[in-house]
């Protein structure tokens, strides 16, 4: 018998079935439900935090300043029209704040009286020549009318009285540099961080030593000390300030526990901030003590 023969009359293996193609679930009438919910929380996020935000960070980047540069100015005294003069070389002359920070908001206006301060007490004889070389133009408001083009504008001492000069809007970190660049807002970033820093560690501490107790002691009234310690959660915000003045205020029940500090500084922020913060930091010590537990 020849290995042909052996072969052909060796039993065949079955073939194993192919597994089947995969099958896509019928999206349900509750799968619908439950995505558009989800795309109504995310547009409600958006509207409410994104968008806001947004909002607020863009107008941090916004600076204004007074482009004293673009800004000439002539005087005639009757004698004929004197050099041509910038509003910088003015306002330097003046010892005007806007040349040492001329960083201001958009509301804010610099008059024409600063810098021609012998305006008030000039006659009908002097004249005065304005003309506003910025790029967008409009930025001289006179007696309400923005000016036009670049044009000279020649005005009195009673107009000239009544001329202020708008800022021009930029775009950059100039109010960031502002901010860091003077003492007293810098220094409330290391405050914030030092009294971020002491309330986390006492009420951590706290939290933690709380929940321990309630989680691995045999202590009695557990249960009452865990509604006591979370019941702040549901009281406003404002209840608590109320409270801690009418006991730590001038006129406190017991506010010689401050040994002579007053509540109105550091240790009062401190004690608010780890009264507000305890309640849900023991919340959360509580649930990881408990995961712990169950594993």
């Amino acid at each position: 018998m020849t290995a042909a023969d052996l072969a052909g009359s060796a039993p065949r293996v079955a073939e194993a079935p192919k597994p089947p193609g995969r099958i896509r679930p019928k999206v349900g009438r509750d799968d619908w439900t439950m995505r558009a919910l989800m795309l109504v929380i995310g547009l409600y996020l958006f509207v409410a935090l994104a968008f806001p935000l947004y909002a607020m960070l863009s107008k941090s980047f916004e600076t204004f300043a007074f482009d004293l540069t673009a800004l000439e100015t002539q005087v005639d005294r009757g004698n004929g029209w004197e050099e041509t003069r910038t509003a910088l070389d003015l306002a330097t002359a003046a010892g005007l704040d806007v040349v040492g920070d001329p960083r201001t908001n958009a509301n804010e206006r610099l008059r024409m009286e600063q810098l021609f301060p012998d305006a008030k007490r000039d006659d009908k004889v002097t004249r005065y020549r304005l003309r506003d070389l910025s790029e967008e133009g409009g930025r001289l408001l006179i007696r309400g009318k923005l000016s036009e083009g670049s044009d000279w504008i020649e005005l009195d001492a009673a107009r000239l009285l009544r001329t202020v000069l708008k800022p021009a809007q930029y775009s950059g970190f100039g109010n960031f540099t502002l901010y860091f660049s003077t003492p007293a807002l810098s220094n409330s970033i290391v405050n914030s961080v030092e009294i971020a820093a002491i309330t986390t560690v006492i009420t951590v501490f706290l939290a933690f030593w709380f929940a321990y107790a309630l989680t691995r002691t045999c202590m009695r009234g557990k249960g009452l000390f865990k509604s006591i310690a979370l019941v702040p959660i549901l009281v406003p915000s404002l209840l608590p300030g109320i409270a801690l003045v009418y006991l730590f205020g001038n006129q406190g029940v017991i506010k010689g526990l401050l040994m002579g500090e007053e509540i109105y500084g550091p240790i009062g922020i401190v004690i608010a901030s780890v009264f507000f913060t305890l309640p849900h930091a023991l919340l959360i010590m509580l649930v990881a003590l408990g995961t712990a537990d169950a594993r």
